[in-house]
């Protein structure tokens, strides 16, 4: 399974778990710092793969 579709899926624990790894590109990391999910938008966050001015946004949420 892609990023992307992991990235789409319909249980939170998956984006999360998506949103947290390493490896995920940059652009499905800055879809999931959208997510509706507080807790993947916190994983994004996190990620250290995610653009500061991502963070920035979520952090104006």
């Amino acid at each position: 399974m892609s990023f992307v579709e992991l990235s789409k899926d319909s249980d939170c624990d998956v984006r999360r778990s998506a949103a947290g790894n390493p490896n995920t590109p940059v652009d499905v990391l800055v879809e999931l710092s959208k997510d509706s999910d507080c807790d993947v938008r916190s994983s994004a966050a996190g990620n250290p793969n995610t653009p500061v001015d991502v963070l920035c946004r979520t952090v104006e949420r």
